[in-house]
């Protein structure tokens, strides 16, 4: 690409309809495209299947820099949905400061790519969950069964670098219809009548930029309710927060290591 929480999960990659400037300041440049192979070569192509130097910027005479001018960058992706799980033999952790903790074994996510830097997770669901050995759910749903909220997402820049080739990048998730800074719930759920959460806000993953791929490795990372990262460069924090039976939201960690599927190669550039 060029993407458990327990309470809002990142699996997709980046959101639907496109966000308000509060989300991502200065995060204009990365994008979802495909780098394929020119019908001909040309000094104006890109030179390998990253789509990040041109040919006219190699070494070498004009005809070996022409050698390598295979590649074109398209925005166009035909197939746009993508699927996530939880890495075999790994947990998706939600935390908050006190150490009050809820972990799900087994994660199912689908959704699709919807603009350049946006895309949307229809389906999100937890399960094999529980809390202290006490198994969680949302209202409604199985055992161990935590369904959260259709989220939207979108791409920014999370430490900008020269060249911006080496941007870090990542992509915030936060529930349909709201802002990743407004408070919109990504889910309630109840583990028997020892625990309730009520999960608020959004969350942000790193992701692979600068390559085609079909598969990637998204991690969540945090401990005891402080997520790394919390912001875009420029933009506002944004993390999740959470109230445990009724206690005051206070900031929470999600941390999972999820797998994400494209139908088709695909490239997260941040040039």
């Amino acid at each position: 690409m060029r993407r458990i929480k327990i309470a809002g999960l990142c699996l997709l990659a980046v959101c639907a309809v496109s966000v308000t400037m509060s989300a991502t300041a200065s995060a204009a440049n990365p994008e979802y495209g495909r780098c394929l192979k020119a019908a001909t070569k040309a000094l104006t192509n890109y030179d390998s299947a990253k789509c990040i130097k041109f040919a006219s910027e190699d070494a070498g005479t004009e005809a070996e820099k022409l050698k390598k001018g295979n590649y074109q960058w398209t925005k166009e992706i035909l197939k746009k949905k993508l699927t996530g799980t939880l890495k075999e033999g790994t947990f998706a952790t939600l935390e908050n400061k006190s150490g009050t903790k809820v972990t799900c074994s087994k994660l199912k996510s689908s959704g699709e790519i919807t603009g350049l830097t946006t895309e949307v997770a229809t389906e999100v669901v937890f399960s094999e969950c529980e809390s202290g050995g006490i198994k969680c759910n949302t209202e409604g749903d199985g055992v161990g069964v935590i369904k959260v909220k259709e989220l939207e997402g979108e791409l920014g820049v999370i430490t900008k670098v020269s060249p911006s080739t080496k941007d870090k990048i990542g992509n915030v998730l936060w529930p349909k219809g709201g802002t990743p800074t407004s408070g919109s719930k990504f889910v309630f759920f109840a583990c028997a009548a020892a625990l309730t959460a009520d999960v608020h806000n959004s969350v942000i993953s790193p992701v692979t930029s600068n390559a085609m791929k079909l598969e990637q490795v998204v991690k969540y990372t945090g401990s005891k309710g402080v997520q790394k990262p919390t912001k875009f460069e420029g933009g506002p924090n944004m993390f999740l927060e959470t109230s445990f039976t009724g206690a005051p939201l206070e900031p929470s960690s999600q941390v999972a290591t999820t797998i994400v599927k494209a139908e088709e190669k695909i490239e997260i550039r941040s040039t």
